[in-house]
């Protein structure tokens, strides 16, 4: 039996460009057999060639801060409520394969493709688990994190992160300002997930990988060993080298990020 995936594809424009075609052709080609979704500004002329439609508020589709604040409202995930996940597919992706079932399996709440130390030295190494263009999400777990409520448990589990240093996103910081920014994040949480939500300034992806666990201690986010495995972003190469030279599941910023080295492997007319 197939998985209860929602496979949802950001579309706020008339036309498509010849890359972002392509992108839909590699979707239709490998996950054709799931429930495919475009998320599209209601009332809005836009392409269309999905069977579903998931119709959003136009204000949302004006930028990329908009576009994250949906994607940390309860909105977007009760839209989908009926799903045990949704794949994130934007029109900047790649899909290789059907590994849909098998990451579904592994039980994460969030995976996508992982960020580096150093986004110009990939020698720096990994990171964390982070991207979000081309990621899969547990529904319930998302809802869980967002209906979360204020209570001390997201404190103590800041001051446990504090302690063993494991705030990953601010670990490039010298230990003064990291100390400083992490009492900041304190006082905000300490406000509620709603608050936090609102007033969360990066990308949405940040959100989920950095912040999430603050308000619901259990919310899983793959290993970045994992996340590897099921998607590449910047420096497909380097992480090509380190995956020993496997293939992932899919890509996001596929014609942004070495654009050469996808090129083998694109369904071209």
């Amino acid at each position: 039996m197939p998985p209860s995936v929602a496979i949802v594809v950001p579309i706020y424009q008339e036309h498509l460009s010849s890359d972002e075609q392509l992108s839909l052709r590699h979707l239709l080609h490998f996950l054709s057999d799931y429930d495919l979704y475009s998320m599209v500004p209601r009332g809005r002329p836009v392409f269309d060639i999905l069977a579903k439609k998931a119709l959003f508020q136009p204000e949302a589709f004006i930028n990329r801060d908009s576009y994250s604040h949906l994607l940390v409202s309860p909105e977007f995930y009760e839209t989908f409520e009926s799903y045990e996940y949704i794949l994130i597919y934007q029109l900047d992706c790649l899909v290789f394969s059907d590994q849909l079932a098998y990451w579904c399996a592994k039980g994460y709440d969030y995976i996508g493709a992982p960020l580096f130390r150093d986004k110009a030295d990939p020698g720096k190494g990994l990171s964390r688990t982070g991207n979000g263009g081309f990621s899969l999400r547990k529904t319930s777990a998302f809802l869980r994190v967002l209906s979360s409520p204020t209570t001390n448990r997201g404190v103590t589990a800041l001051f446990r992160q504090l302690s063993t240093g494991s705030l990953q996103d601010l670990e490039h910081l010298p230990a003064p300002a990291r100390l400083m920014k992490t009492l900041s994040v304190l006082r905000e949480l300490r406000r509620g997930v709603k608050w936090y939500a609102d007033h969360y300034t990066l990308n949405e992806d940040l959100f989920w990988s950095d912040r999430a666990k603050l308000f619901w201690p259990d919310f899983q986010v793959a290993p970045v060993e994992e996340s590897l495995k099921f998607a590449f972003e910047r420096h497909p190469r380097y992480c090509f080298h380190l995956a020993g030279g496997h293939m992932p599941f899919g890509c996001h910023a596929w014609a942004k990020y070495e654009r050469s080295f996808w090129s083998p492997h694109l369904l071209n007319d």
